[in-house]
């Protein structure tokens, strides 16, 4: 017995020592799509955050200490003419993170209020709820897209100005919660809660209006929203309706860039078992910057090769978390506690920094917007590994990830990149993006299970002719002022 536990012990050590040497060459000549920016999202509970006698602590983590460039609100203008409170929370969480670093809005809604919806109820209950019908029996198109631009005049009026704008979270999903179903286009289809067939709307046409009515009173607004769509449930092929059933019938000159969810199109098991689903979407939007708006599931590892292999394969231009600030979850990045419960916390503080936000962070902190993907190429395909440079073109962000439980040994080779400088960080079991030293091309050692980034100064050679591979949108307006007197403000009757 003791012989046999001897042989394992020392199967186990080999195992865990074993350095398998990987070469890595950069290259910045080779370009893919522009970072709009990583994110997180705070509907549900932002009161639980701004309530915490803590949350100074919790928005430094969030808005500061993460990185994160863009925050996804729900769309909380349900009493036109009223009292919003969620507008207040939000409007209070914006302005703690805008103390902290730049942030960009995305604006979605979950459903629109209950005298714009055909069962007079925010919530779907599980049916295909969609849009009213005037007494002609024609949607109310109309009348939806004139509250969608009242919207955006609210959040703008309190200091909100949206960057980005979807019209409805996962139209192709019917759930208990709010929501709003709308179809590809206008069509019957059956209801499997009503047992009965219903008349839904369409989202290319609910889209179009919503545009149309923005764009025409654009010059009411600080900046004219960058709108996004369709943000479907997931991105599998076979779970209709899918993404491309969607944009095929949307004009989309209309839409700036394609955003979706990651619900369907993979396991949460396995991030590599997205990847065929990933590359369809590169496929089908090709000169589209790509947005993931919103996911939750997995562990910290799965979740940094999910980010990875977006970025990689869909070459995704932006990933939104959606258990940004959760109860309770070691899901989300910061798990938070009831404050109006505090004799039931878990926790001293009332939240909790999980490991999956120090994962993210290895993306987050490194990568900002308007820095570009760029090639690089392992010489060990298990090793996944994506590279990236700022507008200056005078630092480079490299992510390796080792999922592996072998001990590797990383050479790096940039071509037309000479390194001056560099820092590397590392989040594991035992590591939380901690700073490990400085860069040393000979020296680099990525652990078993781990996450390393290495951020680079250098500058690109002068025979660099690099050039951006997206085509941006132009017809979007630049800043003007923030908040104007209400006087001020045109709403839509």
């Amino acid at each position: 017995m003791v012989k046999y536990f001897c042989l394992l012990f020392s199967l186990t050590l080999t195992t865990s020592v074993f350095s398998q040497s990987t070469s890595l060459t950069f290259n910045p000549k080779t370009r893919f799509q522009k970072i709009e920016g990583f994110g997180g999202a705070i509907f549900y509970y932002g009161d639980w955050i701004s309530s915490n006698p803590n949350s100074d602590k919790i928005y430094d983590y969030l808005f500061k200490n993460l990185g994160t460039t863009i925050l996804r609100l729900g769309n909380e203008y349900m009493n036109e003419g009223g009292d919003n409170p969620g507008l207040a929370t939000s409007a209070k969480i914006v302005a703690e993170a805008n103390k902290r670093t730049p942030t960009d809005l995305l604006l979605s809604t979950w459903s629109p209020p209950a005298a714009y919806k055909c069962n007079h109820d925010t919530r779907n209950h599980d049916t295909k709820a969609t849009l009213d019908s005037n007494k002609k029996g024609e949607f109310v198109y109309g009348d939806y897209a004139k509250w969608w631009y009242n919207s955006i005049l609210q959040y703008d009026y309190r200091g909100m100005p949206i960057k980005y704008l979807s019209i409805q979270n996962e139209p192709n999903w019917g759930p208990g919660y709010e929501g709003c179903i709308f179809m590809p286009k206008e069509q019957v289809i059956y209801d499997d809660t009503l047992k009965r067939k219903v008349r839904v709307a369409s989202y290319g046409e609910a889209f179009s209006r919503v545009f149309d009515t923005i764009y025409k009173y654009k010059s009411h607004l600080t900046i004219m929203p960058k709108f996004l769509g369709p943000e479907v449930f997931g991105i599998e092929k076979k779970w209709g309706p899918n993404i491309t059933d969607y944009t095929q019938n949307m004009d989309l000159s209309k839409c700036y860039g394609i955003n979706h969810h990651l619900y369907t199109g993979g396991s949460s098991k396995n991030a590599n078992s997205y990847i065929g689903n990933l590359k369809y979407l590169h496929e089908s939007y090709p000169t589209k910057p790509l947005f993931q708006t919103e996911y939750s599931e997995g562990d910290w590892l799965f979740t940094a090769q999910l980010i990875q292999n977006s970025l990689l394969v869909e070459q995704a231009s932006s990933y939104i978390l959606w258990t940004y600030a959760w109860p309770n979850s070691e899901g989300a990045l910061i798990s938070t506690e009831n404050p109006s419960d505090k004799s039931h916390w878990q926790t001293k503080t009332g939240y909790k920094v999980t490991l999956k936000y120090y994962a993210v962070k290895q993306f987050t902190n490194f990568i900002k917007p308007n820095w570009q993907m760029i090639d690089i190429t392992p010489s060990d395909t298990t090793l996944s590994a994506s590279a990236f440079i700022n507008p200056n073109n005078d630092s480079v962000s490299v992510v390796l990830i080792n999922n592996s439980n072998e001990r590797r040994s990383i050479k790096l080779n940039p071509s037309y990149f000479s390194i001056s400088s560099g820092k590397m960080y590392r989040t594991s079991m035992n590591d939380s993006c901690v700073l490990i030293g400085n860069f040393n091309k000979d020296s680099i050692t990525l652990l078993p299970k781990s996450i390393l980034t290495i951020s680079l100064k250098g500058k690109v050679s002068k025979n660099n002719n690099a050039s951006n591979a997206i085509n941006m949108h132009t017809i979007f307006d630049k800043p003007r002022s923030l908040i104007r007197p209400i006087s001020k403000i045109k709403v839509l009757g």
